[in-house]
């Protein structure tokens, strides 16, 4: 793989669950890695669902379940199979910054070409992932680590940066630790949401509850991670009523007071190409491909996403 400059780190972020995070996360890298940009995805979710999708459930479980549940069943030592796939996965990325180590396996903990686009790479999570937040929280009182700095010195120390054009990381529905830690690695960050009060109703929590990794960020080397933009989900044809008010009132003036009080970067937008509600998303997932490479897609859907992934990109470089 050629050598890039630097990678521009973007989190896919909302504590909501269910607003589509790991669709665009996936679809959006697709689009990039299908038009001749390195991308690499990130799974961070302990659920493993971008993993899950784009590596396929079946090549997932075999390599990072199964095994696991087979030395459970037959009573041998379960830590065996555990350090296999923390080896290779995002939590061997944390792992080796915690304890000064080299334990990462960029040849098996980074799945390459994956969904029919040979410039699409993925780091697999693990479930284990749950057991991380204690050892982030230790690690930073013992050895007067950041607790938001571990996957970035992580990523740094294997060098992961330099072989890609944008590295997208699909984040929990939480922002405990490890949701912290992306944000803390990323030069942007992009919420998805639905246009309804339930799935919105959180936002200004969540734009708050970021201010302090933001700030820890600035007094490290003087960035911050942005906003690059709100992305519409699931829009319904059903609920057109419904979701018109917040698309066209309640959100843009959400945005707007985030920006009045600096919360965000000044040209965060809501993103004008929206995503629909359609089953062409859940029969690509179900083939194990983004939209781009799937034989089950629409014009319509496809099209909606790599006009998202323009857009995106303009957002970055205008």
């Amino acid at each position: 793989m050629e050598k890039c400059d630097s990678a521009k780190v973007i989190s896919i972020i909302n504590w909501k669950g269910g607003v589509g995070k790991t669709t665009c996360a996936v679809n959006i890298a697709a689009e990039w890695a299908d038009r001749g940009s390195n991308v690499l995805l990130m799974d961070v979710d302990a659920q493993a669902s971008a993993s899950a999708y784009i590596y396929t459930e079946e090549m997932y479980k075999g390599e990072y379940y199964n095994p696991i549940l087979e030395a459970l069943k037959s009573r041998r030592d379960e830590d065996v199979a555990k350090n296999i796939a923390i080896k290779k996965s995002i939590f061997g990325i944390f792992w080796d910054a915690i304890k000064d180590d080299m334990q990462f396996s960029i040849e098996n903990g980074i799945k390459k070409s994956l969904g029919g686009l040979r410039k699409l790479d993925l780091i697999p999570s693990t479930f284990y992932l749950n057991e991380l937040e204690q050892d982030i929280t230790t690690a930073s009182s013992s050895q007067g680590l950041s607790p938001f700095n571990i996957l970035r010195l992580g990523l740094n120390k294997h060098k992961i940066l330099e072989d890609y054009n944008y590295i997208l990381i699909d984040c929990p529905p939480n922002l405990n630790l490890v949701t912290l830690n992306a944000l803390f690695a990323s030069d942007y960050y992009i919420i998805p949401t639905i246009p309804d009060q339930l799935s919105t109703l959180g936002l200004p929590l969540l734009i708050r509850r970021l201010q302090t990794v933001k700030k820890r960020r600035i007094e490290l080397d003087g960035k911050d991670p942005k906003l690059l933009g709100i992305i519409l989900t699931k829009i319904s044809h059903q609920l057109r009523g419904i979701q018109t008010s917040w698309i066209e009132v309640q959100l843009p003036w959400m945005l707007e007071r985030f920006i009045e009080d600096k919360l965000v970067w000044e040209k965060a937008k809501i993103f004008e190409n929206t995503i629909k509600e359609t089953v062409d998303i859940q029969k690509a997932m179900e083939e194990s491909k983004p939209l781009c490479t799937s034989k089950q897609k629409t014009k319509e859907i496809r099209t909606r996403y790599q006009s998202l992934a323009k857009e995106i990109i303009q957002t970055i470089f205008t």
